[in-house]
């Protein structure tokens, strides 16, 4: 079975790579820039943003334009705890347990985070 993390890891994080990237850009920032801001290449920068990597999830977007917005007004790089808040943001909305249990078929009740609320 996989945990929650690991479904944040495959299906979740390269949405938010891609978000933040896209919503740098429209700031005004240059791929070399997100990049750096980011801790990514510009290659992988340059693939979130021609949509080859990290799937369009309007939910997830929203999370991240509020982190992006913080970022941009502290004028400084994304980091471990950002991401960590982020995906607090998608436990308490019950986004990540909606996740979680469309990609493991066979959970049927789960409480690993915060107890099964359906």
């Amino acid at each position: 079975m996989k945990t929650p993390c690991e479904i944040v890891v495959t299906k979740v994080l390269p949405v938010l790579r891609k978000e933040l990237a896209k919503t740098l850009v429209e700031a005004g920032m240059s791929q070399r820039e997100i990049a750096k801001k980011l801790g990514l290449t510009e290659a992988a920068v340059s693939q979130y943003l021609k949509k080859k990597r990290g799937r369009e999830n309007i939910r997830i977007k929203k999370i991240v334009r509020k982190k992006c917005r913080e970022l941009l007004k502290e004028n400084r790089e994304l980091n471990i705890k950002d991401i960590c808040e982020l995906c607090v943001a998608m436990k308490v909305s019950g986004m990540l347990c909606k996740l979680h249990k469309k990609y493991e078929k066979d959970l049927v009740r789960c409480n690993m985070c915060f107890g099964d609320k359906k």
